[in-house]
């Protein structure tokens, strides 16, 4: 199986600092690119720390920007996603002689020009901050990269969800990834009619069997991968104040129900 990134997903390393602290640091470097190249911009932003079963931050965070030229600069590129660098020629003196005057006595050293590839800083680099010891840090930023994931849908899965989880809270939260704006057409026979209905990916659904509340979320063919690059994002998804409350979601394997 191949490693494998995804536009707009973000990798970051950051410390005991929890969502709040790395939103506010990302959005107030993107503010000052925003004044010095052009004024502001609209983009969502979305980040979700790691922590254990004992709620402890283990230093590193998943998350995603709405904005492809802002994801670009964050992982340190150019805003049209090429590398930051230049060119410098460096004339060095060769070994050969060239005679210019016919006159054996007079000779002048060659020289030969090399291009040497300088990188250049990144045009977003996020303040410092000062940790619980004391000690300066700084978050860094990469893109996400994981194992492509042979054997699974792409679609992810949750159990049994608590009332207060509606189908409108999951679109706000899961719409936001589908990439495929298309609108599909899907037509099925149902007493003996044929309907058509408009679909557009993703397509979230709650259904209840048994007493309990499960949801699928089934991503577009078109977005390859998406499920497990959002999954990063949303393994377990905190929905309220209150730290244990809690939802896990899955990966949906081919064959599944």
């Amino acid at each position: 199986m191949a490693d494998i990134s995804k536009e707009k997903f973000l990798y970051f390393f950051t410390g005991k600092l929890d969502n709040a602290q790395v939103v506010e640091m990302i959005k107030n470097s993107l503010e000052k690119y925003f004044k010095e190249n052009g004024g502001k911009r609209d983009y969502r932003l979305i980040v979700n720390t790691v922590e254990n079963k004992e709620y402890e931050k283990q230093g590193y965070a998943f998350g995603w920007i709405s904005d492809i030229g802002l994801y670009n600069v964050l992982i340190g590129l150019n805003e049209d996603g090429t590398e930051r660098f230049e060119e410098k020629i460096i004339q060095e003196a060769s070994e050969n002689f060239t005679d210019l005057s016919q006159d054996w006595g007079t000779l002048a050293l060659e020289t030969d020009e090399k291009t040497e590839k300088i990188v250049l800083p990144p045009l977003i680099k996020l303040d410092p901050y000062v940790d619980e010891e004391g000690i300066e840090r700084t978050v860094d930023v990469f893109k996400t990269i994981v194992r492509e994931k042979n054997g699974f849908k792409n679609e992810l899965y949750a159990t049994n969800l608590p009332k207060e989880i509606t189908l409108d809270y999951l679109e706000r939260n899961f719409k936001v990834f589908g990439e495929d704006k298309t609108i599909h057409i899907s037509k099925k026979r149902e007493n003996g009619e044929k309907k058509t209905k408009k679909l557009q990916f993703p397509l979230i659904k709650i259904t209840e069997k048994n007493g309990k509340r499960n949801c699928t979320i089934t991503y577009s063919p078109f977005d390859k991968n998406m499920a497990t690059f959002v999954l990063t994002i949303f393994k377990k998804m905190r929905y309220s104040r209150d730290k244990t409350k809690l939802i896990f979601f899955s990966q949906s394997k081919n064959g599944y129900r």
